[in-house]
């Protein structure tokens, strides 16, 4: 079965996409490389074509004996360049790269060459002694608790080798840097069932050679560790083959052949230029997975790494390809919204490095977003992966490790909150380690039997926990009072408290070795003194529903809400969300609605909602996330320093309207002429900048010749917009003091 990815990306308005001519074909890097002639100051550099390709990066500088810096980047047409303002004598080193459309091969590897002499015959005139070969070979011999014998193939023409070794996953930390003429060498100082990594690189008189790849290996884990004796099923080779298939506008299936050994791959997909920010990494046993979240028009790249038992290879080069440019499937502003947070989530199927995690269906999301951490004394980890299933295998944990995970819901352009984190132990191999499975955060919290100084605290069992945390506080306009204890019943009596006092309490469960998040907090008041004190009306407060956000213009909206009975009022925050202008804003209000203006077009939002009751209130609701309409599209693309801006299409469906702006360039002031606007009513005068942010408004009337006093405005371009109505026009226009 494949592994199924699903990868949310919240629009960005600041993209322009430049897509590659060939969709899903590798850009190969150029071999071949060679020194054709040298002079005293110049060199001839030559390699070899790559199909389809006629332009190159080329990349020159110093090598290792040449004391002078110098660099030389530049792009030429053709498989040749020559490079001058060398040294007489001196070393120097080059690399190419492939240039296919919009995206760009990985760099060869660097040759090496040396300029000629002044007496003319000097240096090595066609490369010399070239280190290019890269070490082959690798292997460890002679392995116990501490130390090995690392060694690799003789190169021809190297007069020495670098070899670096290194710790790897979950070892004390070792390094060591070593030259040597001899093709292997011992190494002491290890620990006993380590893993550790080396490699090599050629030395020669005109430079040295690449490194080669690692070579993994673990120490004699005879010292109880349970390593793997030897290099064990040793990951040197390097997954190849990769491709990208099936593309759409916003998908496609990564492939790639099989390695020998390999237990599982590790996928690296990111985005490339000019697209917006887009990354996963994730472990799969398959040779291919499906990608989905991609935007239409987007350049990425993805690279793979095998995982043996004993290690990893290193990475495959980069495979880059570009998405279809069909529709981006833009949401209408406020549309699929996900306010409900994943509920019933679960830890199961738990082994000594993996775990099945599961949750509950979310009605309207098109995906889920997984994050799993370590907590308390266990190796860091991290993993965070979107999934279009409502499970997921997560591996590379540790035997009796402590971990938790979260989810939220993705729909479309937006998502929920995450979920409480959920805990849960990883296994053990039945030698007294801890116990497996997960901890559930306890509900069902009440209050009964409330007299003047005490309540009875009660809430819902939870099936994995051995005991339960309880802490009780104070609440507003109640004198301090603060208890935390530890009960292995589902209910306890709280003395000690004061009459008509107000309180509120929260439960996590503790199991095993873990425990939960704590449980949202349950509001109460005691009883007041003397006769007839009621015991007021102890729960909690209502959490508000049915959040939406109507009449969406671009720079403001209505937010509403569902009316709570009983509550005094709502506390409302607004915040920008990723990739736009910061923006904050906290109003309590007692209505179910509010008007928020100051936002900026094409702007993405999320708002949220907490009722006040008395002296009390509820949780907040979950994020309602919604976005502005947009008015440009702006592309961050900087040439020479100058920024340029792309307007949308004039809207075709609403009248023709006439505008004239002038001078252009502005410097002290640009005029608006709106006498030949044949709408007979008052417009919105808009000035956009390059970001997006609106920087002047004003109100025009019909058949009006405004002036803009533009003298304090930064240099740049910028937009102006006409709205009136529906009816709208936008003009680009720069401004140069």
């Amino acid at each position: 079965m494949n592994t199924r990815i699903v990868l949310h990306t919240l629009s960005i308005f600041l993209f322009i996409g430049i897509i590659h001519p060939v969709l899903g074909q590798e850009c190969p890097s150029p071999g071949g490389l060679a020194l054709v002639s040298t002079s005293g100051s110049s060199a001839d550099l030559s390699w070899s074509a790559v199909d389809g390709v006629s332009q190159y990066d080329v990349n020159v500088e110093d090598a290792n004996n040449n004391p002078i810096p110098f660099k030389v980047e530049t792009t030429v047409s053709g498989t040749t360049y020559t490079v001058g303002g060398l040294q007489s004598g001196s070393e120097y080193k080059f690399k190419v790269r492939s240039i296919c459309g919009g995206d760009h091969s990985d760099w060869s590897d660097r040759f090496f060459f040396s300029s000629a002499g002044d007496g003319g015959g000097g240096g090595s005139g066609n490369g010399g002694d070239n280190c290019t070969a890269i070490p082959d070979g690798l292997a460890v011999s002679g392995l116990s608790a501490t130390g090995a014998t690392l060694s690799w193939n003789a190169v021809q023409g190297a007069t020495g080798y670098e070899v670096e070794v290194e710790d790897g996953d979950n070892t004390p930390p070792f390094e060591m840097n070593f030259n040597t003429v001899n093709t292997s060498i011992n190494v002491s100082g290890l620990s006993t069932g380590g893993e550790y990594k080396f490699k090599v690189k050629a030395i020669c008189s005109s430079g040295s050679s690449d490194h080669s790849p690692w070579f993994f290996f673990n120490t004699d884990g005879s010292g109880g560790n349970g390593g793997n004796t030897g290099g064990g099923e040793n990951c040197t080779t390097i997954p190849s083959g990769l491709a990208a298939g099936n593309i759409t506008g916003t998908t496609t299936d990564l492939s790639w052949n099989a390695v020998s050994g390999a237990v599982s791959y590790e996928v690296e997909v990111e985005d490339d230029e000019n697209t917006p920010p887009f990354m996963v990494n994730i472990n799969t046993a398959n040779t291919t997975i499906t990608i989905e979240g991609l935007s239409a028009g987007g350049n990425y790249k993805f690279k793979v790494k095998a995982v043996c038992n004993s290690g990893s290879s290193d990475h495959s080069p980069w495979l880059f390809f570009s998405t279809g440019d069909g529709g981006n499937g833009g949401t209408t502003p406020g549309g699929g919204n996900c306010t409900t947070i994943p509920t019933g989530l679960v830890a199961n199927a738990i082994t000594n490095t993996s775990a099945e995690l599961s949750w509950n269906a979310v009605e309207g999301a098109s995906g889920y977003e997984v994050e799993v951490e370590d907590d308390e004394n266990t190796p860091t980890f991290l993993f965070n992966a979107n999934t279009a299933a409502t499970s997921i295998m997560v591996e590379g944990l540790v035997e009796g490790g402590q971990y938790k995970f979260k989810v939220k819901a993705l729909c479309g352009e937006d998502s929920s909150d995450h979920s409480p984190w959920l805990f849960f132990v990883g296994g053990s191999n039945g030698d007294g380690g801890p116990s497996t499975g997960s901890c559930g955060i306890p509900s069902g919290l009440a209050v009964s039997n409330i007299t003047d100084t005490s309540a009875q605290l009660t809430w819902t069992a939870v099936a994995s926990a051995d005991n339960y945390e309880v802490e009780v506080e104070d609440a507003e306009n109640t004198p301090v009072f603060d208890l935390q204890l530890v009960t292995a019943g589902t209910e306890l009596v709280v003395n000690g408290l004061v009459a008509g006092g107000n309180y509120k309490f929260k439960v996590k469960s503790l199991c095993d070795t873990l425990s939960s998040d704590h449980s949202p907090l349950f509001f109460f008041t005691t009883s007041t003194n003397g006769a007839g004190g009621g015991a007021g009306n102890p729960g909690s407060c209502a959490v508000p529903q049915d959040l939406t956000a109507i009449d969406i213009t671009f720079d403001a909206a209505t937010l509403s809400w569902g009316a709570i009975e009983g509550v005094t009022g709502y506390e409302v925050e607004i915040e920008d969300n990723e990739n736009t202008t910061p923006f904050n804003l906290e109003v309590q209000t007692e209505n179910t609605q509010i008007r928020v203006s100051g936002l900026v077009p094409g702007g993405q939002y999320q708002f949220k909602v907490e009722a006040i009751c008395g002296i009390e209130s509820s949780d907040h609701s979950p994020w309602y996330f919604f976005t502005t309409t947009s008015l440009i599209n702006v592309a961050n693309a900087v040439n020479n320093s100058r920024l340029a801006l792309e307007t949308i299409s004039d809207r075709t469906d609403l009248i023709p309207l006439y505008v004239q702006v002038f001078p252009n360039p502005a410097s002290d002031f640009l005029q608006v002429d709106l006498r030949e606007w044949p709408v007979d009513r008052t417009s919105q005068i808009h000035l956009v900048d390059f970001t997006g942010r609106i920087v002047f408004r004003a109100d025009a009337a019909h058949g009006s010749l405004l002036q803009i006093p533009v003298a304090g405005y930064r240099d740049g371009f910028y937009q102006l917009v006409v709205q009136s109505g529906k009816s709208l026009r936008t003009k680009k226009f720069l401004i140069n003091h």
